[in-house]
């Protein structure tokens, strides 16, 4: 279709097919994919079977699976709205790029939102929407244009220049694809948004971050590294600047100034003016000054601003590189947040005023954001910037941290898990600063991550960041991007020390790591005692295992294998090889009863029970493994397995091999799989690879293969107690270390004979 044509589109918004995946129920419901897993694999849960596939997933209709809920008793939240517009939205997209459609989602909400302020706006969009039928591309974007012009203009006269009308430009400027989309398109999106807007502000812009954010997640890493709506590291930054606020500045005050000079799509300014707003009587005006490098999540920004109705706040986003730039030399604001990028390379300007503290090497320059905070804050002020461990720790930057010490600019230092952003995986501080005081002569070390559980605490953090600390331990698992994250932020609690300033200035190289400062744990001797006992019964009741694995080898040792004159074989000769069928783009969202690369290369077998085909797999094309199945990967590297329960999905990256004829033991032919002679088959330039049909497995006897397939299963029965052996050594160093007696060993009593 060219951009000239036009088809009206047949559905219409919001009464698409409600389809639920199984990562939609699990939100829905609030549990993780492997308790949607579990429901489907039991035949008393009686479970809906799914009514369509795509893309190898199978999807549910949600009707059917709020009645199976409800009929079990598990609670959820109606999600019919949000789920029609991600339907719609991602129907659509087609294959575009989920997070730039999403961006021109929110322009034209932006238009349709704006438009209904003024009588002479609103009838130009109606006049634009009953166009959009008949109209070309080119003539539905001229109107676009020209309705964004005035509205514009019209803001610019009811009120003074404060950056909000530079906002409001920047929101409603062409995203630079939307030359791109069809008439068809085009119309169906306007009637969209229309529709959206209907339904009133509030639920318009609610859909709109759901959709964002629903775009980011599921491009993982290529996208996050500018943030995402619902972001528990946002929010806990939010949090802490208003309890701040709060605690410090008394009655409250009329203006607020904000500064974030790494704003990307503006969830910290966001999820501030929210909290800041929450039932307060006497709501501040609050005045973000931003800024990011990237022009399109800038727009984003501006997009969000304008969708969230802030009332009388107002915000300037300016584009450009505030480094290299200082884009607010004159501003001092009461609340500093940035989530900037990790592992900055910038060589700066030394006659820059902002860098009084000192410069860093120019291969990681990441904390100038921490310096830049500081140059924007005003006296009573809070700065809080996250960072990776580099800036903490690196010798590059001793100087620095040392001057900031010294000068009494950083209050409390937070380690934060891992996993906490989609685009990385490291672990990530939190730098809590104000101004130069010279009255500060200590520092807060605070340990909120996934390694909190090897220290103690020593003291209480401030009172001011309590509640949002106890906050981020009790509920950030909920807001995570995906069951992987969720499962880095459980069950996570807080461990603080407050370290005196000359102490940590004593040192030659200063170090702001929380772990470098807090008083490791002690283990609980009893507790070590019991993981003793345990793991020597474990090594102890798999006795007979060994017997059985050592008595393999000998078997094996005390016959002759005679291979001489074997064929060699092509594995596409011997076996049928079909690709599994389920679309895996990360493997921590995906149903556990999926075999994935991972469990491949691992060698280990989904922990959930194989479930059995159903007409409704047969009908989906999902393939399910049968038993004895070898599941092979050629991508990088040859690694197979042997599914001895078959009734598994399967990653569409992995082969499923079964073998034609009954003379071939799978063990055998997986082990003859990953021989050197087919690794050396592998080529390519880049990721190596090799067709799965070319590799070649030796015709042995069936009566040999057998006994070649009882050393690799001595093989596995050795690796475990391996692995049982190496827990038990750890829990003998424990002891050592922490003074727990283990063994029969012989208590005194203190009293000495006479």
């Amino acid at each position: 279709m060219t951009s000239n044509e036009h088809t009206s589109s047949t559905q219409t918004p919001f009464e698409t097919d409600n389809l639920l995946t199984s990562a939609d129920i699990a939100r829905m419901a609030q549990v993780r994919p492997s308790a949607v897993s579990n429901w489907r694999s039991r035949d008393n849960k009686h479970f809906p079977q799914p009514v369509e596939s795509r893309d190898g997933r199978p999807l549910f209709a949600y009707d059917d699976v709020a009645t199976w809920l409800k009929a079990n008793d598990i609670a959820f939240k109606d999600t019919r709205l949000e789920q029609a517009a991600w339907s719609f939205f991602d129907q659509w997209r087609g294959k575009s790029d989920p997070v730039t459609m999403a961006s021109i989602l929110l322009w034209a909400a932006c238009l349709a939102s704006r438009a209904q302020d003024s009588d002479t706006a609103k009838g130009d969009w109606s006049a634009l929407l009953d166009a959009s039928g008949t109209a070309t591309a080119d003539e539905i974007l001229t109107r676009c244009r020209n309705l964004a012009h005035s509205l514009v203009e019209h803001n610019a006269k009811i009120q003074e220049d404060n950056g909000g009308n530079s906002t409001l430009s920047l929101a409603l400027a062409d995203p630079k694809e939307l030359k791109l989309l069809e008439s068809a398109k085009l119309a169906e999106l306007l009637t969209f948004v229309d529709t959206l807007v209907t339904r009133g502000k509030e639920t318009t812009n609610r859909l709109c971050s759901l959709i964002l954010e629903t775009s980011i997640v599921r491009q993982g890493r290529m996208s996050g590294a500018l943030g995402r709506p619902n972001s528990p590291a946002s929010a806990l930054l939010a949090k802490l600047a208003v309890s701040h606020l709060e605690a410090r500045i008394s009655g409250g005050k009329e203006n607020v100034s904000v500064y974030d000079s790494a704003c990307g799509i503006l969830e910290d300014c966001l999820r501030f003016h929210e909290l800041v707003t929450e039932g307060n009587r006497s709501t501040p005006a609050v005045i973000f000054h931003c800024a990011d490098n990237d022009a399109d999540g800038a727009a984003i920004a501006a997009r969000r601003f304008i969708l969230a109705e802030t009332g009388n706040s107002t915000a300037e986003i300016v584009v450009g590189d505030s480094l290299a730039t200082d884009p607010y030399p004159s501003v001092r604001s009461d609340v500093v947040m940035m989530e900037p990028p990790f592992g900055l390379r910038f060589n700066p300007d030394s006659a820059d005023a902002r860098w009084r503290y000192g410069l860093p090497s120019r291969f990681d320059s990441s904390i100038l954001w921490v310096e830049d905070a500081l140059a924007h804050l005003a006296q009573n002020g809070r700065a809080f910037v996250v960072t990776s461990a580099k800036p903490l720790c690196g010798s590059g930057e001793s100087a620095i941290r040392r001057a900031l010490i010294a000068a009494g600019c950083v209050e409390a230092i937070i380690a934060l898990p891992a996993r906490l952003y989609i685009d990385t995986a490291i672990h990530t501080y939190l730098w809590v600063l104000s101004a130069p005081d010279k009255i500060r002569d200590t520092v807060t070390m605070i340990s909120i991550g996934d390694r909190s559980s090897a220290f103690e605490s020593e003291g209480e953090a401030p009172s001011w960041m309590r509640a949002p600390l106890q906050w981020f331990a009790r509920d950030a698992q909920f807001h995570a991007a995906n069951p992987f994250a969720a499962n880095a932020l459980r069950d996570l609690h807080i461990v603080t020390r407050t370290v005196r300033s000359i102490d940590i200035l004593g040192m030659e190289q200063v170090s702001l790591l929380p772990s470098d400062w807090l008083l490791r744990a002690q283990r609980d001797p009893e507790e070590i005692i019991r993981m003793y006992q345990k793991n020597l019964d474990d090594i102890e009741s798999s006795a007979e295992t060994i017997i059985e694995a050592v008595r393999a080898v000998k078997e094996f040792a005390s016959q002759p294998l005679d291979s001489r004159g074997a064929n060699l074989l092509q594995l596409g000769d011997i076996a049928t090889i079909r690709t599994g069928s389920m679309l895996v783009q990360r493997e921590e969202e995906t149903s556990e009863d999926i075999i994935t690369l991972r469990h491949v290369r691992e060698g280990i077998l989904p922990s959930t029970g194989p479930q059995a085909a159903t007409p409704q797999d047969e009908k989906s094309n999902d393939r399910i493994t049968e038993p004895g199945d070898i599941l092979l990967t050629t991508i990088g590297e040859i690694r197979s397995m042997v599914d001895t329960t078959g009734g598994h999905r399967v990653d569409r990256r992995i082969n499923i091999v079964h073998a034609d004829k009954p003379q071939w033991d799978p063990e055998y032919v997986a082990l003859m799989l990953e021989g050197s002679w087919n690794t050396a088959l592998l080529q390519g330039s880049g990721v190596r690879h090799v067709r799965p049909a070319r590799l070649e497995v030796p015709a042995l006897p069936l009566e040999q293969q057998h006994r070649i397939a009882a050393l690799v299963s001595a093989r596995q029965t050795f690796n475990i107690q391996a692995e049982a052996l190496g827990r038990l050594l750890d829990t003998v160093a424990d002891a050592a270390r922490y003074g727990a007696a283990i063994g029969n060993v012989e208590i005194s009593t203190g009293k000495e004979e006479r």
